[in-house]
C-alpha cells in the first residue's frame, strides 16, 4: 500500500469516526488494524533496508581501503617500472658496447681463423717433410747398424782386465782365457788390443778380433762337443760359418744331419729326452744380411726347401737363429675367408694356417714386437711362415710373451725361433738373455725351455741356449 492509499485510508477512517454509531465501531477497529498492520509491514522493510545501506557502507568502506592499497601498490609498480626503464635502458648501452666489441672480436677471430688456416696448411706440409726425412733417417739407422754388425762381426771384447804398463795384450788375454775360462785350446787372434774409456777395474776394455774356421779347425772345450757348417771347407781366407754345440752327456741323443745349404746346420733331440712320441728337429740359421758380400737370393729358398723335406718326415720341427730379416709385428699366417678372394697368379702357393690351434694353446695370435720396421728379408721370413704352418715364438711364449724383445743392438730383431704348430705346444718358456760381449758381437743370446708331462711320471724339461756366435 502506497503512501496515497494510505492517507486516503486514514481520511477515510476519520470521516467514519465522526460519522459513526456503535454499530459501526468493529468496522472501523478492523480498518484501524489494517492500517497498523501495514504500517508495521512497511517498518519491518524500512529496518531490512537500514541495515543493508550498514552492510553496503561496510563494503564501501573495504573497497576504499583496497583501492588506497592498490592506489600505492600502482604508485610503487610506476616507480619499478620507472627504475626498470633506466636499468633497459642502461643494458641497452651495454649491450650496444658489446655488440661493437663482439664485432671487432668477430673480426679479429676471422684474421685468426684464416691465419690458422694458414699455418695448418703449412703444419701439413712442414709434417710431410719431416715424415719424409724421419724416414730416410731411419733407413740411414738401418744401414748404420748394418755397417756396425759388419764391422764388429769378428771382435770379442773383455772388460775388466787390469791394465799394467807395458803389457802384452794377447798375452794377458790368452791367460784370462787359460786360467778364468778353463780353455786349453789355443785361439788364433788377429789384433788384440785396448780401446775406449776406462771401464771396469779402472781399465780400458781389450778387443780381440777373432780368425775364423774351416773343416780342418777342431774346438776343443773339455765336457763338449761340437758340429760345425764352415762356408769353406778348406781356405787361406776362412769365411765362418755356424756351429753347434752340446755337452757330451747328451751325444747319444743328439744326432747331426748334413744337408747341401750353407745357411742352416740341421740336427735332431732324440724323442727319449723328452719323452715325447717323435724326435724334435732343429736347424741353426744364419743368413747373412742383404746387399753384402755374403748375401745369397737363393737363402731363403734353400732353407724352405730343406724344411719341407724334414717336415714331411718329422712332426716337430723348429728353426732358430739369426734371419737378419725385421718383420715388425706383421702377421705370419694367412686366413683365407670364404667371402674374399685373393687374386694370385697361383692360389696353391697359400695354405690357410692352423690359427685355431694357437687358440687352443692359449697362445696370442698377435704376437707382440719391439721392432718397428720391416725389410726384405722380414718379408721373406713372413712368407716361409705363410707357406709352411710355421709360428713366430717370439712375442708369444714365456717371458717373451707381451714384450717382443729386441736381439741386436737393442735397436732391432732379426733373431728368432720359429717353429711347426704342433711343436708349440712343448714350449714351456721363451726368454731373450741379455747382451754379453762374451757370447756375440752385437746379438742377444735366446733361450727356449722345451717340457712334457705324462701320466704317472714327473715333468721332464730342457733347456736350449742360442748364441749368435759365428766362428
Amino acid at each position: 500500500m502506497s503512501l496515497k492509499e494510505t492517507a486516503a485510508l486514514l481520511a477515510e477512517s476519520r470521516k467514519i469516526v465522526n460519522q459513526s454509531k456503535e454499530d459501526d465501531s468493529y468496522v472501523l477497529l478492523n480498518m484501524i488494524l489494517q492500517v497498523v498492520t501495514t504500517m508495521d509491514n512497511r517498518m519491518q522493510k524500512i529496518e531490512k533496508g537500514v541495515n543493508k545501506i550498514d552492510e553496503l557502507k561496510n563494503i564501501i568502506t573495504s573497497i576504499v581501503a583496497r583501492i588506497g592499497d592498490l592506489e600505492k601498490t600502482v604508485h610503487d609498480i610506476k616507480l619499478k617500472n620507472s627504475e626498470m626503464e633506466s636499468n633497459i635502458e642502461g643494458i641497452s648501452n651495454v649491450f650496444d658496447e658489446v655488440n661493437n666489441i663482439n664485432k671487432e672480436y668477430k673480426t679479429k677471430i676471422q684474421n685468426l681463423s684464416s691465419k690458422f688456416n694458414q699455418l695448418e696448411n703449412s703444419t701439413k706440409s712442414e709434417i710431410g717433410k719431416l715424415r719424409v726425412e724421419n724416414e730416410k733417417v731411419q733407413k740411414l739407422e738401418s744401414n748404420i747398424l748394418d755397417l756396425q754388425c759388419r764391422s764388429m762381426k769378428n771382435n770379442l771384447i773383455f772388460s775388466g782386465l787390469a791394465y799394467n804398463k807395458d803389457e802384452n795384450c794377447q798375452a794377458k788375454l790368452r791367460n784370462f782365457i787359460y786360467e778364468e775360462l778353463q780353455i786349453e785350446h789355443h785361439i788364433e787372434f788377429g789384433n788384440v788390443h785396448r780401446f775406449g774409456k776406462i771401464g771396469m777395474n779402472r781399465a780400458k776394455p781389450i778387443v780381440a778380433h777373432e780368425t775364423k774356421t774351416d773343416d780342418i779347425d777342431i774346438i776343443d772345450l773339455p765336457g763338449y762337443e761340437f758340429k760345425m757348417k764352415n762356408r769353406k771347407k778348406v781356405s787361406r781366407n776362412r769365411s765362418g760359418g755356424i756351429t753347434l754345440g752340446y755337452k757330451l752327456e747328451l751325444a747319444n741323443k743328439i744326432k747331426f744331419l748334413p744337408t747341401d745349404s750353407q745357411f742352416v746346420l740341421w740336427f735332431k733331440v732324440s724323442s727319449d729326452l723328452l719323452d715325447i712320441d717323435d724326435d724334435i728337429v732343429f736347424g741353426i740359421v744364419y743368413i747373412p744380411p742383404e746387399y753384402t758380400n755374403y748375401s745369397s737370393q737363393d737363402a731363403y729358398s734353400q732353407l724352405e726347401n730343406e724344411y719341407i723335406i724334414f717336415s714331411n718326415n718329422y712332426k716337430y720341427v723348429s728353426l732358430l737363429g739369426d734371419f737378419n730379416g725385421r718383420t715388425e709385428d706383421d702377421d705370419d699366417f694367412v686366413i683365407i675367408h670364404n667371402d674374399k678372394h685373393i687374386h694370385v697368379d697361383n692360389l696353391t702357393d697359400f695354405i690357410e694356417n692352423k690359427v685355431y690351434m694357437l687358440e687352443e694353446l692359449n697362445i696370442p695370435k698377435k704376437r707382440k714386437s719391439l721392432d718397428r720396421v720391416k725389410n726384405g728379408y722380414g718379408k721373406r721370413l713372413l712368407d716361409l711362415c705363410k707357406g709352411n704352418n710355421l709360428f713366430i715364438v717370439n712375442g708369444r711364449i714365456g717371458d717373451d710373451r707381451q714384450y717382443g724383445k729386441l736381439t741386436c743392438r737393442n735397436s732391432s730383431i732379426v733373431d728368432y725361433c720359429i717353429s711347426s704348430v704342433e711343436l708349440l705346444k712343448y714350449f714351456t718358456n721363451f726368454h731373450v738373455l741379455d747382451f754379453c760381449t762374451l757370447y756375440s758381437d752385437v746379438h742377444s743370446p735366446l733361450q727356449i725351455t722345451l717340457g712334457s708331462t705324462k701320466q704317472a711320471r714327473c715333468c721332464k724339461q730342457s733347456v736350449f741356449n742360442y748364441w749368435n756366435r759365428y766362428m
